[in-house]
């Protein structure tokens, strides 16, 4: 049967043109010619069980790959799914396009099917939101989200399809847009390639004063910055410029597992630079126990409106302080200006440090487990962390070539769905889940998808029966015998990846841990192991 070319197959061609091989996707009436276009382009989709889990994957594969992750999902409740993985991608700096079926533009204010104002919801979870009413402007809004990413900027795009506009016929002039060769570029690189403006760099001669003229300065990265996207970027850096550089991207904040020092090295400040990160809860608004007298100084770097907005309210003394400029054009010109080091260096993984976990704990025997068998892994590990109390064991006593965290939005759910983006993003690497009992609830029938995608994806769930996270709250806040409806059965997640078309096992001990993952990773499938704990509070080794 031939299909007429529409411009739902010119918008699949142009997602390809893009270097982009996977689409993540929940199906629905309005988005189906977009399959058909996907299918006659030779465009990937991975279809998914819910439409969060579409986004999260996008997210965990833009984080890997270096391009932005597409996620496509259905309108009305199809959409209305997606949002709490938008927030979580927004708060994590993620670049991924949302495509979303919408009504028709015809059917405009006459109660259509599904019909609703999308961009109106979207609108505080993404950096712009729009509703193309032709194919010109259709692919012109694609055009345009590729190029700002190209140019430096950060954050979720979200463009709703309304259907007519899909399903009309891909003119001859619309053509010109592919056969015209464009294709963005800058986005797959390390950082952005653009030659800097005369104003960037009168404000990087500033900021590179600033930190010459300080004691002992602090550089703070946002979530963008993160050893997913860029492994070897805060070593680089802190070799640039000579000063202690850490990205932050925990809802813990200074009190991130994975940076055991950083309160320390905050308190002692008396210049703290922010690129690209929020002075928000986790920086405690900027007003955190300081050494100095009337606390350090501080410079923000960042082309963001709100995030500007928030510093100058929080610090309204530092407002002057602020260098508007996107915080990747910003790094680039850092390493660029230094010359001290390879730039390319923020692509290579560093050697793994040595896991200090806190001792006496049987948690502790079971992340050393864990290590010995990624240290012995041949190639790339990708590690997600999500969860609560049981995640926040895992980042502080785990190293890996890449790592993927659930974020600052403090959203759980996504991990199994992150690290199925991150291998579609490099199929050839090795993927290792870790997730607590609450956590891999949200999105568990994904072990489905990923058995029917033949994806080799390992999980460890950390059963401790409860929403341990919450459960510590009550013991810290209201006592050990006010403990309250925040208990879960004793059941056995490996035993449901069993009957989704994965492998599983259950165990109690680092040494049946280890022999687990072995078999795991031996697995051509995904596979979930059980792991049986008690439910222990996060504590931070002695320093």
């Amino acid at each position: 049967m031939s299909t007429q070319v529409t411009v739902a197959h010119g918008l699949a061609r142009l997602i390809k043109a893009q270097g982009i091989d996977t689409i993540f996707s929940l199906s629905g009436n309005q988005i189906m010619p977009v399959y058909d276009g996907c299918l006659a382009e030779g465009l990937a989709i991975l279809h998914c069980r819910h439409e969060g889990a579409a986004v999260f994957m996008a997210d965990g594969y833009s984080q890997i790959a270096g391009r932005p992750g597409i996620a496509m999902v259905t309108a009305g409740s199809g959409f209305l799914n997606s949002l709490g993985a938008l927030f979580a991608a927004r708060l994590n700096q993620s670049n991924l396009i949302l495509l979303t079926g919408d009504s028709g533009v015809s059917q405009d204010g006459k109660g259509a099917f599904q019909e609703l104002n999308q961009c109106l919801s979207s609108a505080p979870v993404t950096a712009y939101s729009v509703r193309p009413k032709s194919s010109e402007q259709l692919f012109a809004a694609l055009h345009q989200a590729f190029d700002f990413y190209a140019q430096g900027n950060t954050g979720p795009v979200h463009i709703a399809l309304a259907a007519d506009v899909l399903e009309q016929p891909l003119q001859a002039h619309a053509l010109s847009l592919f056969s015209s060769g464009r294709v963005t570029t800058g986005y797959e690189t390390a950082l952005p390639a653009h030659e800097l403006q005369a104003h960037e760099q009168t404000l990087l001669d500033h900021l590179v004063q600033r930190l010459q003229a300080a004691t002992s300065p602090v550089v703070l990265l946002g979530p963008f910055f993160n050893q997913a996207r860029y492994p070897g970027l805060t070593n680089v850096l802190q070799k640039a410029l000579g000063v202690d550089c850490f990205f932050m991207e925990s809802p813990r904040g200074v009190a991130d597992p994975h940076w055991p020092g950083l309160a320390k090295k905050l308190g002692e400040a008396d210049l703290v630079v922010v690129i690209g990160k929020p002075v928000d809860f986790s920086m405690q608004f900027g007003t955190f126990d300081s050494r100095q007298p009337d606390g350090p100084q501080w410079l923000m770097v960042d082309n963001d409106d709100l995030t500007i907005e928030r510093f100058q309210t929080n610090l309204p003394k530092q407002a002057a302080n602020t260098l508007r400029m996107a915080p990747r054009r910003c790094i680039a010109g850092l390493l660029e200006k230094t010359k001290q080091v390879d730039a390319s260096q923020v692509m290579t993984s560093q050697p793994l440090s040595p896991v200090d976990p806190p001792t006496g704990s049987a948690h502790a025997e079971f992340l050393k487990a864990i290590q010995n068998v990624i240290n012995d892994l041949s190639g790339s590990v990708t590690l997600v962390v999500d969860g609560g109390e049981f995640g926040q064991w895992a980042q502080a006593g785990l190293r890996a070539h890449r790592r993927i965290i659930n974020g600052v939005s403090g959203t759980i759910g996504g991990g199994l769905s992150y690290g199925m983006g991150a291998l579609a993003a490099d199929p050839d690497s090795h993927v290792l889940v870790i997730m607590g009992d609450g956590t891999v609830g949200f999105h568990l029938a994904e072990f489905e998808t990923a058995a029917r995608a033949g994806q080799r994806i390992v999980t460890i769930v950390g059963n401790d029966r409860r929403w341990n996270a919450e459960y510590q709250i009550q013991i810290r806040k209201y006592g050990e015998d006010r403990t309250f409806a925040c208990e879960l059965s004793d059941a056995n997640y490996a035993q449901a990846c069993l009957a989704l078309g994965g492998w599983g096992e259950r165990v109690q001990t680092a040494a049946d841990l280890e022999s687990a993952l072995l078999k795991a990773f031996a697995f051509d499938g995904p596979s979930c192991i059980d792991l049986a704990i008690e439910p222990e509070p996060y504590k931070a080794a002695a320093k």
